[in-house]
């Protein structure tokens, strides 16, 4: 694959969005970024809950893989246009799964979602529905030929073979051991494999996300040696996660310096193996629960496991009394939601984040601004109380901000408004889940609590500045 065959610009595509045999996916670091507008025609494919295996840390099986197609309307001739956010990040990380399976006709918009976007090129937001099909299952997933394991990059290392090292400079000098923003991706050891040269993908790319055609593996690389590239050398990409690799890996290939022979390094820190959990789940069981006057019946065990569960919802009952009247309205009517109207209802509420801003001529007690590992942006937090005690929220966020983190800012500023400082400390977070729905959680959980608890934290400042006023009195 290389250039023109392995990029095609915006103009092209706008072109040719109506052209049988092609189909265009869109796949996002920002779970929900689809949902506020895509490409006409374009589907999603989820680079976590649609290509990772959700038990073993590993990829997922052809069987799955086909259905995926499948269900997306992709047959084995189709031609798949990938693009997505941060400069085709995750974009290219689905191209690159894709020909993990054999599916070679593959192609990258030049620029991704930002410079379709930036151009005022037309987005919708209806979900495309195309013919199911029949896609075979491939025969074997190419692992061996465009992956590396521990043994081969160790290997590689010590014969002193390339190697590149596409993580930011900090995980690369070993002063960090995650990438900035993403404290879920780290690794148990700094630093890089002993011969790893270090050039972060960002630097593949251009302001405008489009891939630096004729730099990336050759001009921009001074340490790469010309005549070594000629020879179209076998180089392993090395990352955190395969996830990173693939933004230099398909700049590499674009750029036309070296073959596809680019391999990934499987797991977390590069070359340490993945760790399996378990698949074996416990079946409906028969059991007798042993007590101090012997074995209990059936019958006795489920009468205290009711009694338990009586006890358990008894709880969360109360715990839901603790939520302001504003924020339980919201939660239950979420909850309510098949799973599209709720991701329907929370680009919905991200759309409104904006109307959560400070308004001219409004005065806070307080005003925290800043930008922290756990967001992708500066975040603004503003804090009012009344003479009633009831605190009242704005919020700012960068352009950068998650759509999720939207969505819960304005979800939050509206619950809340109204509710003590005091109230919102003691808020229990279990009501989170219920909102976004645990799968969301569980892939962004740094994203939706993150406003929660820089909320939390604003509160509890003015608290301790109104006890030690009072002290001082």
């Amino acid at each position: 694959m290389r250039i023109p065959e392995a990029l095609v610009d915006t103009e092209w595509l706008e072109k040719h969005l109506q052209d049988d045999g092609i189909r265009i996916v869109e796949s996002n670091e920002d779970i929900l970024l689809y949902d506020t507008g895509h490409i006409p025609g374009a589907v999603h494919i989820d680079w976590r809950a649609d290509l990772q295996d959700p038990v073993i840390r590993d990829y997922i099986k052809p069987e799955k893989f086909a259905e995926l197609c499948n269900r997306n309307g992709i047959t084995p001739e189709t031609t798949c246009i990938f693009y997505g956010d941060k400069a085709n990040w995750w974009a290219c990380y689905a191209l690159w799964a894709f020909r993990l399976f054999g599916h070679e006709n593959v192609k990258i918009v030049n620029g991704g979602r930002d410079k379709w976007k930036a151009e005022n090129r037309p987005m919708t937001r209806e979900v495309p529905k195309y013919p199911r099909t029949n896609y075979p299952v491939p025969k074997k997933r190419f692992d061996k030929e465009i992956r590396a394991f521990a043994d081969e990059a160790l290997a590689q290392s010590k014969s002193r073979k390339p190697l590149i090292d596409v993580r930011s400079p900090g995980e690369y000098k070993g002063e960090i051991t995650h990438m900035p923003e993403y404290p879920q991706e780290g690794v148990l050891r700094g630093g890089h494999i002993p011969g790893a040269k270090s050039v972060p993908w960002k630097t593949a790319t251009n302001d405008d996300s489009t891939v630096q055609i004729g730099r990336g593996a050759g001009e921009n690389l001074s340490w790469t040696n010309a005549a070594s590239i000629r020879e179209r050398k076998r180089w392993f990409i090395a990352a955190s996660a395969n996830a990173p690799a693939t933004p230099g890996l398909c700049s590499l290939i674009c750029s036309g310096s070296i073959m596809c022979e680019i391999t990934t390094v499987h797991g977390r820190s590069g070359v340490i193996k993945s760790a399996h959990r378990s698949r074996n789940r416990p079946s409906n069981l028969s059991f007798r629960a042993k007590s101090g006057r012997g074995f209990q019946s059936r019958r006795e065990t489920q009468k205290r496991c009711s009694g338990s569960f009586d006890s358990l919802r008894a709880a969360q009952d109360d715990r839901r009394k603790m939520y302001p009247e504003k924020l339980n309205k919201i939660i239950n009517l979420v909850e309510s939601l098949p799973e599209d109207e709720r991701r329907e209802t929370l680009v919905s509420y991200a759309d409104s984040a904006k109307k959560q801003e400070p308004r001219e001529g409004e005065k806070f007690d307080l005003e925290d601004i800043r930008k922290d590992e756990e967001c992708t942006d500066k975040v603004g937090v503003y804090l009012q109380v009344d003479d009633q005690g009831k605190a009242h929220l704005r919020m700012t966020l960068g352009p950068e901000v998650q759509t999720l983190t939207r969505a819960m800012t304005a979800i939050l500023c509206k619950g809340l408004d109204g509710a003590t400082p005091q109230e919102i400390l003691d808020l229990p977070s279990d009501f989170v889940t219920r909102i976004v729905g645990a799968e969301l959680v569980r892939i962004r959980s740094q994203t939706t609590y993150y406003v929660l608890t820089r909320i939390k934290s604003i509160c509890k400042v003015y608290l301790d500045r109104q006890r030690m006023a009072a002290q001082v009195a």
